[in-house]
């Protein structure tokens, strides 16, 4: 239901900026931050576990 939801809220609000900007500039805009999304998700859960191994090793000197 949540995915349902967003996904009907965003597409809304894209239809409503490819009418102010025009489809290709917001179609190039989403083939831009598409991709830099997900390599930023994809560096966030790379990171998450030495991250939480250095808070570990900090949280053990006490």
């Amino acid at each position: 239901m949540g995915y349902t939801l967003a996904f009907g809220s965003l597409m809304l609000s894209a239809e409503h900026v490819a009418d102010v900007y025009g489809r290709r500039r917001a179609f190039l805009s989403g083939a831009v931050v598409f991709p830099v999304a997900v390599v930023i998700a994809f560096l966030a859960l790379l990171l998450v576990l030495p991250i939480r191994a250095l808070g570990r090793v900090g949280g053990a000197e006490r």
